[in-house]
C-alpha cells in the first residue's frame, strides 16, 4: 500500500495529481504508517530511489501525524539543520494537514518553531504546530495548553506578516479601526488589503453570535471614515453571511437607518463578494466564495475559497494580493484609503490554505514601479525579484517581458478528511466494528501573462480534486459473520481564467467553469451464516453523472467578458 501511494504521489508535473486513485491509495498507506515503527520508516526514507519518491513519502509521513513517522523524519530529513533539504518542508507542510496528529508530534513541531536553525523550517513548523493544536482542541493536555501562549507570542513578533496579522486580528477592537487610534496617519498607512482581510475575518467569526454594539460601532466608523471599497465589502459580505446566520440578519436589521442607506452601502464600485454553487464535489455539495477588493481599478486582494458540505474547514483557500501597481494603469496618486507619501513598492504574493491550515506564503514579485503615465509601456524599475528555487518562479518569470508562462504546478497536497473506528457492543450478538475514512488529493496549476506594451494581462488556474472515501462494517457472532463495504470516488475539476485590459480603462473579465465529473461508487456485502456456514456475496457498482457548469459571476463581469475577447 505504501509503495502504491508513493507512486501515485510522484505526479508533480503540470496536469498531474488530483486523482481519486491517489486519495484512495493514501488512505491505506496512512493506516499502515500510523502503526509502523520509526526504524522501518527511516529505512524507507533512506531507500527512496529519487527526489520525487522522497518528496511523496515525506508528505505521507507528515499527513499521518504519527510519533513513529515524526521520529523518522527528524532523524532522516535534517529538520534541525541550517540548510534543511526540500523534503523537510514537504513533511512539515503535510503535517499541518494531518487529521489527528499525536500530541507529542505537535509539541515537537512547536520546539522546531523555536529552535530550528532554518528560517523556512521555523515558519513551516510554526504553522504545523498551530494547525495541530487547533485540531486537538479540548483534548490537548495541560503541557500543550501552557505552550500555546508562547506560540501566540511568537506569532505576534514574527518577521513574517501573515502570522503577525493572524494574531493581531483576533480581537474585534484590533481587527479594524479607523479613528480610534491616536495616530490616524499610521492607521491609514496600513495596506488596504490587510484591513480588508481583517474586516472579512471579523464578520466571519462574528456571524454565528454577533455582538450588536460592536458591529454597530464598526458600521458607524466605516460610514464616517472608511474607504468606499471597504464599506462596499463590509455590506456585501454581511448580507451574504446573514443569509446563513439568522442572528447576524437580526443585528443588521437593528442598525440605524443612516447606516444602511445608499451612501453607507457604497454601491458604486468594483469590489465584490460572490458565492456560487459548484454542485457535488465528492460526497456532498460544494460552493465557491469569491472576495475581490479593488482600488483605483486595480485588484488589491482576491480571495477564492472552496467549501464542501461536511468538511469542517474549507478544502482550499487561495489569496492573491498586490500593491503599488497604480503606475501600470496610469494612476499617479494613491487611491482612497491608501497611505500618503512615497510611492508604494510594487509587490504581489500568493497565500494558500488547505483544510483550514495555512501554508507558507509566496512572494511572486517585488520591485519599484515607475509612474508610466497614460501611454503604453509604464516602466518597472529594477524588474522583479522572484523567489529562487520555487516552481512558481517560472509562473512570474516572463511577466515583465510580456511572455506567457506554461502551466506551472502551484500546489500538490494530500488532505486527510476523516478517520474513525468504532466498536459497538450489540445485545445478543457480537461487537459491531465500524470504520470510516475519507481523503482528498488536491492539485493546482497556474499560468500567467502580462504585457506592459499592450497593457493586458491573463491568468489561468486549474484545480483538480480527487476525493475518495470508504466505510466498512463487520459483525461476528455465534450465528456467523457479516461484513459490508462501500467506497466512493470523484474527480471534480474547476478552471478559472482572468483577462485584464488596462489600456484606456481597467476592464476585468473572469471566466469560471467546472467540468463533467461523474461520482462513482461500489459496494459489497458478504455473509457466512447458519449451521452450514453458507457464503453469500453481493456486489454493486454505480456512476452518477455530475454535469459541468459555467459560473455566473455578476452582471458587471458579464459585460466585461462581452467586451473582451476570450
Amino acid at each position: 500500500a505504501l509503495r502504491e501511494a508513493v507512486r501515485d504521489g510522484e505526479a508533480e508535473e503540470a496536469g498531474g495529481g488530483g486523482e481519486a486513485a491517489e486519495a484512495a491509495s493514501a488512505l491505506a498507506a496512512l493506516r499502515a504508517l500510523r502503526a509502523a515503527p520509526a526504524p522501518r520508516l527511516a529505512a524507507a526514507l533512506r531507500a527512496a530511489p529519487h527526489a520525487r519518491s522522497l518528496a511523496a513519502l515525506s508528505r505521507l509521513l507528515g499527513a499521518s501525524g504519527a510519533p513513529g513517522a515524526h521520529e523518522a523524519a527528524v532523524g532522516e530529513l535534517a529538520l534541525d539543520a541550517s540548510d534543511a533539504p526540500p523534503p523537510a518542508l514537504h513533511y512539515l507542510h503535510a503535517l499541518a494537514l494531518a487529521h489527528e496528529p499525536h500530541e507529542s508530534v505537535v509539541l515537537d513541531a512547536l520546539r522546531l518553531a523555536e529552535e530550528a536553525r532554518s528560517a523556512e523550517v521555523r515558519e513551516a513548523a510554526l504553522l504545523a504546530a498551530a494547525a495541530g493544536a487547533a485540531r486537538l482542541g479540548g483534548r490537548a493536555s495541560a503541557v500543550l495548553r501552557d505552550a500555546l501562549p508562547r506560540l501566540l507570542a511568537r506569532c505576534m513578533v514574527s518577521a513574517s506578516p501573515r502570522p503577525r496579522r493572524s494574531a493581531a486580528r483576533r480581537p474585534m477592537s484590533r481587527a479594524f479601526s479607523v479613528r480610534r487610534q491616536d495616530d490616524e496617519t499610521a492607521e491609514r498607512a496600513r495596506p488596504l488589503e490587510q484591513r480588508a482581510a481583517a474586516l472579512d475575518l471579523v464578520l466571519v467569526r462574528a456571524a454565528p453570535l454577533p455582538p450588536p454594539l460592536a458591529l454597530a460601532r464598526l458600521a458607524r466608523e466605516l460610514k464616517t471614515h472608511g474607504p468606499a471599497e471597504l464599506r462596499r465589502l463590509f455590506w456585501q459580505r454581511a448580507r451574504q453571511l446573514a443569509a446563513e446566520h439568522r442572528p447576524l440578519a437580526d443585528v443588521l436589521a437593528m442598525l440605524e437607518p443612516d447606516l444602511r442607506g445608499w451612501d453607507a452601502l457604497a454601491q458604486p464600485g468594483t469590489s465584490s463578494v460572490l458565492v456560487r454553487s459548484l454542485g457535488r464535489m465528492g460526497e456532498g455539495p460544494a460552493r465557491l466564495e469569491s472576495l475581490q477588493l479593488t482600488s483605483g481599478g486595480l485588484l488589491r486582494r482576491g480571495a477564492v475559497t472552496l467549501l464542501a458540505d461536511g468538511a469542517p474547514q474549507p478544502l482550499l483557500a487561495l489569496e492573491l494580493w498586490t500593491r503599488g501597481l497604480e503606475a501600470l494603469a496610469g494612476e499617479g496618486e494613491a487611491a482612497e484609503g491608501e497611505g500618503e507619501g512615497a510611492a508604494e513598492e510594487a509587490s504581489g504574493g500568493l497565500e494558500l490554505a488547505v483544510g483550514g491550515a495555512r501554508l507558507p506564503g509566496l512572494t511572486l514579485f517585488a520591485g519599484q514601479v515607475g509612474a508610466g503615465g497614460g501611454g503604453r509601456g509604464g516602466a518597472v524599475r529594477g524588474g522583479a525579484r522572484l523567489i529562487a528555487g520555487h516552481p512558481q518562479a517560472e509562473l512570474l518569470g516572463h511577466v515583465w517581458a510580456g511572455r506567457g508562462s506554461s502551466a506551472t504546478p502551484a500546489l500538490r497536497a494530500l488532505l486527510p478528511l476523516q478517520e474513525r473506528a468504532l466498536r459497538v457492543p450489540l445485545l445478543g450478538a457480537g461487537p459491531l466494528r465500524l470504520r470510516l475514512s475519507r481523503a482528498a488529493a488536491l492539485a493546482l496549476d497556474a499560468q500567467a501573462q502580462v504585457s506592459l506594451w499592450s497593457r493586458t494581462a491573463r491568468a489561468e488556474l486549474e484545480l483538480r480534486l480527487g476525493a475518495a472515501g470508504e466505510v466498512r462494517a463487520e459483525l461476528s457472532g455465534a450465528a456467523g459473520r457479516l461484513s459490508a463495504r462501500a467506497a466512493f470516488a470523484a474527480e471534480p475539476r474547476l478552471r478559472v481564467a482572468a483577462d485584464l485590459d488596462f489600456y484606456e480603462r481597467v476592464a476585468l473579465c473572469v471566466r469560471a467553469a467546472t467540468e463533467d465529473a461523474p461520482r462513482r461508487a461500489r459496494s459489497a456485502l458478504a455473509s457466512r451464516l447458519g449451521a452450514r456456514s453458507a457464503a453469500v456475496r453481493r456486489r454493486r457498482r454505480s456512476a452518477t453523472p455530475q454535469p459541468g457548469r459555467t459560473l455566473q459571476l455578476g452582471e458587471a463581469n458579464s459585460a466585461a467578458c462581452r467586451a473582451l475577447p476570450p
